[in-house]
């Protein structure tokens, strides 16, 4: 049984608290070590907010969470929030130099790390958390955009949006107690937020799932299988590897009743082939992503027509409907509407349009569409991976389109990279379903003469036995672009995340609860 989730004047910790009232014994947190029900993690969640309280009682502050994948990352979230502070997730798996420009941006006054939450023990009694009014626009979160252009961008979120996209998409596609979920993303990565209060806000159980398994395809499919997870929330890339795994796979079949898609486009190919191994049981979803959106911007369900037929991967990039309460809009240069076949930028507003932006009617989304005759959108790249050469201008994402439709790609991302003379050029990087197609590069470069305008077609193709993987779990194309042959001598120096040290650059461990500023409580 689902129930609606109300927004008008709710916090997620306060929806929390309603859904542990109603449900107490029913499980809503599971990793590797531990299982915990909803009068468990509240009971959790209120003894470390009252903790905390007492070496931060200023609401409103900033609260670094430097805590790896598990149910106490979730309850440290919820502490958080009861305290009417804000949470910074800080994944240790990040680069050292990504992790330090976050926090001297977010200025913290506190961050809590594992060995802060070692000595933490189930409360032997009823904690009383602090008693602080906490408003639907209060920020419940900062997370950091790519900052591809520049430094990390912070992105505070309200709890009002995150309500607001749980019930959307909770009541269109009836989530409720029955669902299983797993948490399969970084914290520091938008689809989190889906993931972690989709599942708890509307009564299901989320499965936190340990690192060491989501970098393992066959580790996944197995506890996906184990824990009989219902919803499933992947970036196609790692969704890509999931269905390599399904070749071998003799285990117990999984089978999620909804499988959303988000953040890169998306190849129908790989979900035929989870079909054609598993069932058609699960829904597919594809959906419009974004961090300022409050992860979700739009959506929409697949049909079990264009799944089993034989048309070409390029519909996957129609954008889809607008999640209740965003408005999305194409503008052109000089912010005009474009007309049908021209290529513009997203701009965003409405509900779930993230504090902290430009006081314009829109937000500039960076991302790129074609309007097409029936007045659909298509996505189309990236304004940073927008090239003009001898023709009009067009979007990287549209050449990866038309190139991934070449027999054998597995694979294939488009980045503008350095010729060796200063002067950029368009790469293809891609890799290949069977170990014996050693020429594919030669039919991509004629495939691509033969499908794409001349000023289209990239100059060079390199194949990869695998594309680069950011920490967030999509495609590394800051790592691409930064190639320079040979490759061999490359990917094993320059693709690899950096080993986070012990503490932070500038940043002591918080073991003693102590401020980070002496007499700060918190940003001003």
């Amino acid at each position: 049984m689902s129930h609606r989730v109300r927004t008008e004047h709710a916090t997620i910790h306060g929806l929390f608290d309603e859904q542990a009232a109603r449900t107490p014994d029913r499980t809503a947190l599971r990793d590797a070590r531990e299982s915990l029900t909803y009068a468990e993690t509240r009971r959790r969640a209120d003894a470390l907010a009252a903790r905390l309280h007492q070496h931060c009682p200023r609401p409103g502050a900033r609260i670094g969470l430097r805590l790896e994948r598990g149910v106490r990352m979730v309850v440290a979230m919820l502490a958080v929030l009861k305290c009417g502070h804000t949470y910074v997730p800080l994944d240790p798996a990040y680069p050292a130099e990504r992790l330090r420009r976050m926090a001297l941006d977010a200025e913290p006054a506190l961050i809590l790390t594992d060995q802060d939450l070692a000595d933490d023990v189930p409360p032997a009694a009823e904690a009383r958390p602090p008693e602080v009014a906490v408003t639907p626009d209060a920020p419940a979160y900062v997370l950091y955009t790519s900052g591809a252009s520049g430094p990390p961008n912070a992105v505070p979120v309200p709890h009002r949006n995150v309500l607001a996209l749980v019930r959307a998409c909770g009541e269109r596609y009836e989530l409720g107690a029955e669902d299983v979920w797993t948490s399969l993303h970084s914290f520091a990565f938008h689809l989190s937020v889906w993931e972690i209060w989709g599942a708890l806000l509307r009564g299901g159980t989320l499965v936190v799932v340990p690192r060491e398994v989501a970098a393992s395809p066959r580790a996944t499919l197995d506890l996906l299988a184990r824990e009989r997870v219902t919803v499933l929330t992947a970036v196609p890339s790692v969704f890509r590897h999931l269905v390599r795994a399904t070749a071998a796979w003799v285990g117990e079949v999984p089978v999620p009743r909804h499988v959303f898609l988000a953040s890169e486009p998306i190849d129908i190919r790989d979900i035929r082939c989870w079909r054609r191994a598993f069932g058609t049981a699960s829904r597919f979803v594809s959906t419009y992503a974004l961090t300022e959106a409050t992860c979700f911007a739009a959506h929409r369900p697949l049909t079990d027509e264009e799944l089993d037929g034989t048309q070409p991967p390029e519909p996957l990039a129609d954008l889809g409907e607008p999640l209740e309460g965003v408005e999305l809009a194409v503008l052109g240069e000089g912010g005009q509407p474009i007309r049908p076949g021209e290529i513009g930028e997203i701009h965003l507003s409405g509900a779930g349009l993230a504090t902290g932006r430009p006081t314009e009617r829109y937000h500039r989304t960076g991302d790129l569409a074609r309007m097409r005759g029936d007045g659909r959108l298509y996505y189309a790249g990236r304004v940073e991976d927008e090239v003009r050469t001898n023709g009009p201008r067009f979007g990287l994402g549209e050449v990866e389109t038309v190139l991934r439709q070449a027999p054998g790609v597995r694979e294939l991302v488009v980045v503008t990279t350095s010729s060796g003379v200063g002067e950029p050029m368009m790469t293809a990087f891609y890799t290949v379903r069977t170990s014996a197609q050693v020429d594919l590069g030669t039919r991509l470069s004629a495939h691509a003469r033969a499908e794409l305008p001349v000023h289209m077609a990239p100059t060079r193709f390199v194949r990869l036995p695998e594309l680069p993987i950011s920490p967030s779990g999509r495609t590394d194309r800051a790592a691409l672009a930064a190639w320079r042959p040979p490759i061999q001598t490359v990917l094993p120096s320059t693709l690899r995340a950096p080993r986070l040290p012990d503490a932070l650059p500038g940043h002591s461990p918080m073991s003693s609860w102590s401020r980070r500023v002496a007499g700060s409580s918190g940003r001003r």
